[in-house]
């Protein structure tokens, strides 16, 4: 009788963490309010922009550029908001801007509190309706670029072969969002894997989604950048996709998650406008 009751609280406190776990990261929001507070506009950085909604409840800036040849669209991070202010991406649309690019930044769903994370599912979709709203506003290529989960979410909506999707860039990203959850556990708190069992059946619960994962081939241009010492996301994420014919691939050594931009930033910027003129041809 005794091992049989030792044996229900093991059981009961398995299930129990994988709850709570599960809960975590659907819950951004809850955790990091102070990440998803807007601090500046653009207009800080010297920028002429828009307040605009995309959709049923998308808010974000709208940055014109005169005689746009391209609109790129910034995708953020996880706990983060359209001003991601540790990349920055207001910087990045600065630089964007004097190449002539539009802009778009935009905050998920979940940053208002009125959605839960989803593990890129319903986050890939909203990408796609803003990639489709931004054509129909500017009528010029459009470009994804997504950081972190921004970049799960735009390796996700490119899968899907989006019409509206010239080419994207990542970085940062991962693969398969069930198993960046894993590894976050083990790399904060030394959890091993297999005791994370049921941890996408609650998020399925919490969220009405299965963590997302990269299922379908990606047929568009996609430049892939990756940190070599990322702590956060391994580094594997990015290796994973650099054998894709399509892909373009730059392991940057000596950084961290999302933090190419900050410790490379001309050779960085330089890479990415390169990658962007050569699929556009300009």
């Amino acid at each position: 009788m005794f091992f049989v009751v030792i044996f229900g609280v093991v059981l009961a406190v398995w299930v129990v963490l994988n709850a709570v776990l599960a809960w975590y990261p659907a819950h951004p929001k809850k955790l990091h309010p102070d990440n998803m507070t807007l601090t500046t506009t653009p207009s800080a950085y010297g920028l002429e922009y828009e307040d605009v909604v995309v959709g049923s409840g998308l808010f974000g800036w709208f940055i014109p550029a005169n005689t746009a040849h391209a609109t790129v669209i910034l995708v953020h991070g996880w706990t983060s908001c359209r001003e991601e202010r540790w990349v920055p991406f207001l910087e990045i649309a600065r630089d964007l801007h004097n190449h002539q690019m539009n802009v778009v930044l935009y905050d998920a769903r979940y940053v208002n509190g009125t959605k839960t994370y989803s593990g890129g599912q319903r986050e890939s979709e909203d990408l796609i309706d803003v990639a489709d709203w931004s054509v129909k506003r500017t009528g010029v290529p459009v470009i994804v670029w997504g950081f972190s989960a921004g970049g799960h979410a735009t390796l996700l909506a490119l899968s899907k072969n989006d019409e509206n999707i010239r080419c994207a860039i990542t970085d940062s990203a991962f693969v398969n969002a069930s198993q960046s959850f894993k590894s976050m556990y083990r790399h904060l708190y030394r959890i091993p894997s297999p005791i994370l069992l049921f941890l996408p059946l609650f998020f399925k619960m919490f969220t009405g989604c299965l963590p997302g994962r990269l299922k379908r081939p990606i047929k568009k241009p996609l430049f892939v950048i990756h940190g070599d010492v990322d702590s956060s996301i391994h580094v594997m994420n990015g290796r994973s996709l650099k054998n894709i014919p399509t892909v373009q691939y730059w392991e940057v050594t000596g950084v961290g998650h999302e933090e190419a931009f900050v410790k490379r930033t001309a050779e960085y910027m330089g890479r990415c406008i390169s990658f962007i003129d050569e699929i556009l041809g300009t």
